[in-house]
């Protein structure tokens, strides 16, 4: 039944009860005599009181001030406590108590800081004391804001100074009239707020009585009652649903309205309001104008909605009650919000002309100065409009791609934002053509010179290689030409050559047969002497019936078969022609010994000097080489032809 000691002591004496080990218990359930444990009182019983909190911990010199005080074992009776409560030299009376737990008091005047001190009991043997210490302080209030509002009342007014946040009942007064005070926007700011009443008739005060606790100050101050404001018309009277239209509003003594609002309501047939928008804030210009947005329509079922529609318009002017009802002829038309095409793709944009933006409902509840556009951070302004499309005009130079705050967007291109009242839409991407065209021509420059930097690089080459093929030709064709000049000029040295040789030995011959006469041989000799000259030949060797006697070896006979094949015969003098060990004259003595051999058979023989003489022709125009072998031959032929003629 009891939490604590004190609360267990304080119940009635027929329970019984006694804090024993810790816990209310029965006299019948502690070990100790009984008689022994009534002796003891609270004071030997109980543990030390304790303070836990306490509020408030400031208040006025002047006393008055309700102390809260909070903690475990703080006295079993009022009469434990009474007139034992104080603050410093303060004493404080106790008003209300909660046994144990809570003591609420009044404390008398005072000054200084001291902590809160209780003493239990007649012998104050149980005491405790406070860790925070409590302050007497001095209020003083120095101005008011603002100095005037309507005679309706509701005026928000804040009165600054220094210790004004004290003590534990605090009253303002306007001359007579009562300022109801706001606890949570004292706590916030450190002064006073307080919202004025309702006066009859405009008046001005003269001074603010500020009352804390006991204490009391006026405050010097002039507050002026004023008319109630009245407002006459607003401008434009149409908006979109979705709210946000600047809303020019026109009346009087508007300025004496702290913080205005506007909203849309539907009234019935008995007079009985309702609700169909947000409530939008306004700002007072001057006494006779101010500045409202539409409020955003939220049609509760209950209401039947309508493409176009009217509605009345209220305000919420401080206390001032006949706001709506005197604005039965103020309404404002609610159409649709403005709709937009949004961009198929990149919007390609020429910096001389207008841009263009589709949709509808453009300006059904909206004019050009209404609208903002951005392309990327920067104003497109709005030149013409009508209800399907509108126009403005965009900065001369593409701007940064970003969206309207000015943060970087993906696709490297501006973003197209349309800001009309609390509506924003983003209608795609902007490319400036004279930058696409930019782009476009750096693109074809770069193309262009790479093409041209390849055609030139593959006409040098084709050139280079031109003109060294045709210098090889060249080259080749003088080098033709000199062996053609030097074999024809050898041939011509050797024709002339043997014509002088033919001259000097006719001339010998006759010279000879004039003296000796004609020196008859036979064949076989005479063609051993025209073939192997200073040599002694062997004229068995050309014998008219075969070239070998018939006791030659087999050898021999094979050799002879070789001899008539042409292959063997071209194999035999492309060795000999190859083999620089040999001299002309050697070659010369084997090609007369080739003759030899195949003089027998002179078709054959005819056709393989043919063949030889082609050969040779056809491999020197190829490689451009010229050998002795047509000079050998030359020599082994011509003793032939002498024959033959």
């Amino acid at each position: 039944m009891g939490s604590d000691c004190s609360t267990c002591l304080s119940l009635d004496q027929k329970w019984g009860c006694i804090w024993c080990d810790n816990a209310c218990s029965h006299l019948s359930q502690c070990i100790a005599p009984s008689d022994q444990l009534v002796s003891h009182s609270a004071d030997a019983l109980c543990p030390k009181p304790f303070i836990e909190s306490f509020e408030p911990k400031s208040g006025p010199l002047e006393g008055g001030t309700l102390v809260e005080i909070r903690g475990r074992e703080l006295g079993i009776s009022l009469q434990d406590i009474k007139d034992r409560v104080f603050i410093g030299g303060s004493k404080c009376d106790v008003l209300q108590y909660v046994v144990s737990k809570r003591i609420i008091c009044s404390i008398m005047s005072g000054s200084g800081s001291s902590p809160v001190q209780l003493r239990f009991g007649n012998s104050g043997k149980r005491f405790a004391d406070s860790e925070s210490r409590f302050k007497f302080v001095d209020p003083q209030p120095k101005s008011i804001y603002p100095s005037y509002g309507p005679v309706s009342g509701g005026t928000k007014v804040v009165i600054y100074g220094t210790n004004l946040n004290v003590g534990s009942n605090m009253s303002v007064f306007v001359g007579e009239h009562r300022c109801q005070l706001l606890r949570d926007e004292n706590e916030m700011n450190g002064a006073l707020t307080c919202l004025t009443g309702r006066v009859h008739r405009p008046q001005v005060i003269a001074s603010i009585r500020i009352q804390i606790d006991r204490a009391e100050r006026i405050l010097e101050r002039k507050f002026e009652y004023r008319e109630d404001p009245v407002i006459r018309s607003i401008y434009p009277t149409s908006a979109f649903e979705s709210g946000g239209r600047l809303i020019t509003v026109e009346g009087s003594n508007l300025d004496t309205i702290q913080k205005p609002k506007m909203y849309i309501a539907s009234i019935d047939s008995n007079s009985n309001e309702e609700l169909i928008s947000s409530i939008s804030d306004c700002q007072v210009s001057n006494s006779s104008s101010m500045l409202c947005r539409s409020p955003k329509i939220n049609l509760p079922p209950s209401v039947s909605p309508s493409t176009y529609s009217r509605w009345p318009v209220g305000f919420l002017l401080d206390n001032v009650q006949s706001t709506l009802a005197s604005l039965s002829s103020v309404q404002i038309t609610i159409v649709p919000d403005p709709q937009f095409v949004p961009f198929k793709g990149i919007r390609i944009h020429r910096p001389d002309q207008l841009f263009l933006i589709e949709g509808n409902y453009l300006s059904h509840a909206a004019s050009a100065e209404d609208y903002k556009i951005y392309i990327g951070s920067s104003r497109c302004k709005v030149t013409l409009l009508d209800k399907r499309q509108l126009m403005c005009r965009a900065p001369l130079k593409e701007p940064r791609a970003t969206d309207e705050k000015g943060n970087e967007v993906e696709g490297g291109r501006p973003l197209l934002t349309v800001i009309i009242g609390s509506i924003r839409h983003e209608l795609g991407f902007v490319e400036y053509e004279s930058s696409a065209l930019r782009l476009s021509l750096s693109r074809l420059l770069l193309l262009l010179i790479g093409g041209v930097l390849v055609c030139t690089i593959v006409t040098v080459l084709a050139f280079i290689m031109y003109r060294r093929k045709r210098d090889e030709r060249e080259k080749d064709y003088k080098r033709i030409q000199l062996k053609m000049e030097y074999l024809e000029f050898n041939v011509r040295n050797e024709c002339k050559q043997a014509f002088a040789e033919l001259q000097t030995d006719v001339t010998d011959l006759t010279m000879a047969v004039e003296g000796y006469g004609i020196p008859f041989q036979d064949k076989s000799e005479f063609i051993s002497r025209l073939l192997f000259k200073d040599i002694r030949p062997i004229n068995t060797m050309l014998s008219t019936s075969s070239l070998y006697s018939s006791h030659s070896s087999v050898a021999l006979a094979q050799f002879e078969s070789l001899m008539n094949d042409k292959r063997f015969v071209y194999s035999i003098v492309e060795m000999i022609e190859l083999d620089i060990s040999f001299s002309i004259d050697e070659k010369r003595y084997i090609s007369s010994l080739l003759i030899s051999s195949l003089f027998p058979n002179f078709v054959y023989f005819t056709d393989v000097i043919l063949s030889l003489i082609h050969i040779h022709i056809s491999n020197a125009i190829q490689v451009l080489i010229f050998t002795s072998l047509f000079i050998c031959f030359c020599f082994a032929c011509k003793p032939l032809q002498r024959t033959n003629s």
